[in-house]
């Protein structure tokens, strides 16, 4: 039987949050600790409400002593829009898209030229980020481990007489918490899902992260060691937990002071950690062969239930699904802290555990899918001459980037015109002075961004029952735990928290100046606090 944390090490080494919402060994702005560590995790899709009912169903849980020890956040918020790229980089920079300069993973940026255009033509092209832009290996599939980026895949920037390919690090507009510590003499490490991950670096130099993992979570081809070889990754989820065992692996041989391989000694880096997806996955995953909605080759089960919650006469329950992957993400949480305690770091580790999303809906009652198409097509209007749209990114939000000239009134008309079958309440639709308030209005700003009733999706894949990247409370509300550090007492925070907060208290426990992060500056962003 596990032991807890405090039955293991007493109430002497246990964690809590002292100063800027974090245990601070040195003045702001001094020389930085080589002795002191953050291990920042993100577990995609848990909202805090996830985390409270894990907790009080699983009280000797290794995320209830996490709990139990450190400082918990009981309101805070990721990003806007809630997408894993914003949604991390907020972590990592202290910044939101207003700064960042990145809305989504796949987006719009109007100064740009799309890949192959050798920079000729008119400017104005998607940004797309994710899998796609992996060099294909020898069989011409998008492979699990050891890939690059293929930069023919990449948008292109005019550089004086150059046409260069947009990397994802140089696509961030400012510096991150990676950078910052490298220029420290710090080392650094992260692990996540694609090789487009790279965007953590920050702009204008490579390997400010000495150690980037990151195998493709969307390869091609599942390896054969995992449990479903036959099934991709993510749509089984052990699967999933076998393939965040796989990063767990590579951060616990850091922790040891290894790189992630295991195989060369580097040293514990000051900043180090991972996403985990099997949450992610567990909430809108419909299962390819149990599902009788999605199996038509036979031998589905009619009691299937699909990923989520599930709705009972006493509120919402987890499904099996989300059961099996909070169980698994708790006893890998569980092997990083004992790892970390074993090699006697504990006492001088923050273990920083958040989300880069939420996932919308909860409540599986209120999911209502529109088609994408509906969307785009209502943002066209009127079809006169000077409409027309240039991009659109849809998930449970709608974020839509018009042609140049387009008239935004005449396609917020159209928009309300069609209110009802894009399910759109009052005060859906986010453009003009507001939203430029928000965010600025640059070459990447959408025009409009369309968010829906909660429990909306653009989508009518019946492949899943939730989806993330917009502001509805199922989407931002996200779990927020920080612990370690060597100092005692659990403490709860109720004032309202950003996840943007992350980076600059990160920066202040390991003495370095928050204000050396340009979107800290930028914005104001200030630490976390500590009541």
């Amino acid at each position: 039987m596990r032991r807890s944390i405090r039955r293991r090490l007493g109430t002497g080494l246990v964690a809590a949050v002292i100063a800027g919402g974090l245990a601070v060994p040195a003045a702001q702005g001094a020389a930085p600790s080589r002795s002191h560590h953050v291990l920042l995790i993100s577990v995609d899709g848990l909202h805090d409400f996830d985390l409270n009912l894990w907790v009080a169903q699983h009280p000797e849980s290794n995320l209830a002593d996490l709990v139990d020890q450190g400082t918990t956040y009981n309101q805070a918020s990721t990003s806007i829009p809630s997408d894993s790229f914003p949604g991390l980089l907020a972590m990592v920079t202290g910044g939101t898209p207003k700064s960042t300069g990145v809305f989504y993973d796949a987006a719009y940026d109007r100064s740009l030229y799309p890949p192959g255009s050798a920079c000729q033509g008119p400017q104005g092209t998607q940004t797309v980020y994710d899998e796609t832009i992996a060099k294909p290996d020898a069989a011409g599939h998008i492979p699990f481990s050891g890939g690059a980026i293929d930069p023919s895949r990449l948008p292109l920037r005019k550089v004086d007489d150059r046409c260069d390919p947009v990397q994802p690090r140089d696509f961030l507009k400012v510096n991150t918490i990676f950078g910052v510590a490298h220029a420290a003499g710090l080392r650094t490490a992260w692990s996540d899902k694609h090789p487009a991950y790279q965007i953590v670096e920050g702009p204008g130099t490579e390997k400010t992260v000495d150690d980037l993992f990151t195998p493709e979570i969307n390869a091609d081809v599942t390896p054969p060691d995992f449990p479903r070889p036959d099934l991709a990754i993510t749509d089984w989820v052990p699967n999933t937990i076998h393939y965040d065992r796989i990063k767990v692996a590579a951060v616990r041989n850091q922790i040891d002071g290894l790189d992630s391989s295991g195989h060369t000694r580097v040293g514990v880096p000051a900043i180090f950690g991972m996403n985990f997806q099997a949450v992610s996955v567990a909430e809108k995953l419909v299962d390819p062969v149990k599902s009788c909605v999605r199996n038509t080759k036979g031998g589905c089960d009619p009691n299937y239930v699909a990923g989520g919650y599930v709705k009972t006469k006493t509120g919402l329950a987890f499904s099996p699904q989300m059961v099996s992957a909070l169980a698994a993400v708790d006893n890998q949480v569980g092997r990083l802290v004992d790892e970390l305690h074993r090699k006697g770091l504990w006492g001088t580790a923050e273990v920083i555990l958040s989300a880069k999303h939420g996932q919308s809906p909860i409540d599986p009652t209120t999911l209502k899918r529109v088609d994408e198409a509906t969307l785009q097509a209502a943002a066209v209007a009127d079809n006169d001459g000077d409409d027309g749209l240039a991009s659109d990114t849809a998930d449970d939000s709608g974020l839509l980037w018009l042609k140049p000239g387009a008239d935004v009134g005449e396609a917020v008309a159209s928009l309300r015109a069609d209110a009802a079958s894009l399910n759109l309440g009052p005060g859906a639709l986010l453009f003009g002075a507001p939203l430029q308030a928000l965010f600025g209005q640059n070459e990447r700003t959408p025009d409009i961004i369309v968010q829906p009733k909660p429990g909306t999706m653009f989508s009518t894949s019946v492949k899943k029952v939730a989806e993330h990247g917009g502001e509805a409370p199922d989407d931002t509300h996200v779990a927020l735990v920080v612990a370690g550090g060597g100092a005692g007492g659990h403490v709860s925070v109720n004032a309202p928290v950003e996840t943007r907060q992350i980076a600059p208290s990160i920066l202040t426990f390991l003495g370095l100046d928050p204000e050396a992060l340009q979107a800290v500056a930028i914005e104001g962003t200030t630490p976390l606090p500590t009541r």
